[in-house]
């Protein structure tokens, strides 16, 4: 098993246990790779996400908020998603439980145009309180793996955007207490 995988391994532990989430997922093989293709599943584990393409209302990046944290828990979601409005009190509590394990939790979006504004209201209509971001990189779409799949989606992230973890929805252990 190589060094990466070992320290995923260690590093999804360590949120499981801190936190209480309780996430089926297997530990595959990670190699650091560049999101490329197209699928409803999101971007796999093992995965890089740009974190310099995430901008927040005040045009910080993602990577300059999440500064040197190890982990952040991100969560994808669109404003014409039902899905999210119903789980935003699971979201908050999610959040709530990383925090405790000193984990990140941010708000990412797609828009569809360059009018990021509404993404922002739409965030903070869900009273998660937590940071949103916006895919601000008029250079380069989005990769498709993020623009395709479900919404609330969430990605365990190291801050170097590796993804270590991903799952649809809100985890049960959360989403029923």
């Amino acid at each position: 098993m190589s060094a990466l995988s070992i320290r995923s391994l260690v590093v999804l532990s360590s949120l499981v246990l801190v936190t209480g989430l309780i996430v089926w997922f297997e530990y595959p093989t990670v190699r650091a790779k560049t999101v490329q293709s197209i699928t409803q599943d999101g971007p796999a584990v093992g995965d890089t996400i740009d974190l310099l393409s995430w901008r927040d209302r005040k045009g910080r990046t993602l990577a300059e908020v999440n500064g040197k944290r190890s982990l952040a828990l991100v969560a994808f979601v669109t404003p014409n998603c039902d899905s999210c409005a119903k789980t935003k009190d699971a979201m908050q509590t999610l959040r709530e439980r990383a925090a405790k394990a000193n984990i990140a939790y941010y708000v990412l979006m797609v828009p569809n145009d360059t009018d990021a504004q509404p993404y922002f209201s739409y965030a903070d209509s869900l009273k998660i309180d937590a940071e949103s971001f916006v895919w601000s990189n008029t250079d380069v779409k989005a990769p498709a793996s993020l623009t395709t799949m479900p919404a609330p989606y969430h990605l365990l992230l190291t801050n170097e955007g590796l993804v270590v973890n991903k799952w649809t929805g809100v985890p049960s252990s959360v989403s029923t207490q």
